[in-house]
């Protein structure tokens, strides 16, 4: 294999869950970036690849997701002053919009992205009410934050399109101040997290530790393969060794389902890396496993795997990072930038749960220059063990000494199958501001009628 694109597609390859790089999916493009540093790739070249393919998926990208363009929208009426309850149709929408108090740039495109949405399905469905309930109670905590700072508001836009290299931009709405300025706004419906982190960047930023082809797959290529092997072997207890055993035609478990186990190459002496080639367990066939996995009548089976799967996986993983002297980098900036998305020289707010997580982030520039301190909170049984099945635990964030905020690490599997079918993927689910974290930035207070 001299052609350096075979080399290119097959590390490519290796470290996608299912082993088919997908240029329009953003987690495979973050694996292209990762593969072509690793071959050494000279930096001009990825960038002018990175923001070709970028720029590719924003051209050729269909319909985005109906609940975060609606949503994003509905805070953008509701914050000029719109009464979306009143509206019982495209046409009521409409008529909310051209008499909005506040100015609302953009105002054709937002009608276009309804209609959009209104062809596929009309509007207002039970998701979209409950939208514009949260995205109105977004928007009157956004008034009263503005109005607390004596900022008033010009007119307000949900974000069309990309940043630079067809990346989304962080804000999900802008908001023009009488005064010129901008206040970006990052929206998030229901829960809010930071979840799309990429964990190789992330244990590098945090703890110094390059990663080649993920957490996992190094693990097993520097000694690990046993414990790797011995908590698969357990999922392989709760799938392929019942797949005989369990009736089909209940829950998603069917024949089709059985019959494809079957007709693959996998069997109970298959490794993990067996199970994430294509050619022993296809992608469809990855369903097949999922399906028998969750079966109502599984329990037994999935729950020894899950947890067999906790202790050793949790506590290998602890082990490797001991056998690297990972720890903590000195200055932990550049990770906090990181988890917190941080623009460069601006800040913007954060807004989530329906305006009960609400914080301003600050810039690039405001998180430069302090010291932090992580304090992991971790949740263990009698023997010390972590609780979870996933490598879980809670990081405090101290900034020159204020409890500023606590964020979760979460590693789980989230591939085709979601267990095992590839690497572990981060999927923080939680983020908490303190009260300290507005002064620990030296940004303004939270009102406290916003709490």
């Amino acid at each position: 294999m001299n052609n350096p694109l075979d080399k290119l597609l097959t590390e490519w390859a290796y470290r996608v869950h299912d082993g088919m790089p997908n240029p329009s999916d953003n987690y495979h493009l973050i694996h292209l970036k990762e593969s072509m540093e690793s071959l050494k790739v000279d930096d001009d070249v990825i960038n002018v690849v990175m923001n070709h393919l970028y720029e590719k998926r924003v051209i050729t990208e269909g319909a985005t997701n109906r609940t975060e363009d609606l949503h994003e929208i509905f805070f953008a009426i509701a914050f000029a002053g719109g009464d979306i309850s009143k509206a019982k149709d495209l046409k009521g929408l409409k008529q909310v919009i051209n008499k909005l108090k506040l100015k609302l740039d953009n105002k054709s495109k937002h009608i276009e992205t309804l209609i959009k949405f209104d062809k596929t399905e009309a509007f207002p469905t039970k998701k979209d009410i409950e939208l514009y309930k949260d995205a109105t109670n977004v928007a009157k905590k956004t008034q009263t934050y503005l109005k607390s700072n004596k900022l008033k508001p010009k007119s307000v836009s949900r974000v069309f399109g990309t940043g630079p290299g067809g990346t989304k931009m962080i804000a999900d709405a802008v908001i023009t101040l009488t005064n010129g300025d901008i206040v970006s706004v990052s929206l998030k419906y229901g829960k809010g997290q930071f979840s799309s982190l990429s964990i190789p960047q992330l244990v590098e930023k945090m703890f110094g530790l390059k990663l080649d082809k993920g957490l996992l797959k190094d693990m097993y290529a520097d000694g690990y393969d046993d414990e790797i092997e011995e908590a698969f072997y357990n999922y392989k207890l709760a799938t392929y060794d019942v797949h005989d055993i369990l009736d089909t035609g209940v829950g998603k478990y069917t024949e089709k389902d059985k019959t494809a186990i079957k007709a693959s190459k996998f069997t109970m002496n298959s490794t993990w890396l067996d199970f994430m080639n294509t050619s022993v367990v296809p992608v469809k066939t990855r369903t097949a496993f999922t399906h028998l996995y969750n079966h109502p009548d599984n329990s037994g089976p999935r729950n020894v795997h899950k947890a067999m799967k906790g202790k050793l996986l949790n506590n290998a993983i602890d082990h490797y990072f001991e056998s690297k002297n990972a720890t903590l980098v000195p200055n932990l900036e550049d990770a906090l930038i990181y988890i917190l998305r941080a623009e460069e020289d601006t800040n913007y707010l954060y807004v989530a749960s329906g305006g009960s997580k609400f914080a301003l982030i600050p810039s690039q520039n405001l998180i430069r220059g302090k010291s932090y301190t992580f304090n992991n909170i971790v949740k263990t049984d009698d023997d010390g063990v972590k609780k979870s099945a996933d490598y879980t635990y809670d990081i405090e964030v101290k900034v020159d000494g204020i409890k500023a905020f606590t964020f979760n690490i979460k590693w789980r599997f989230a591939g085709q199958a979601g267990q095992w079918d590839g690497d572990l993927q981060h999927k923080g689910s939680k983020i908490e501001f303190h009260a300290g974290f507005a002064k620990a930035f030296g940004l303004p207070k939270i009102p406290k009628d916003m709490k």
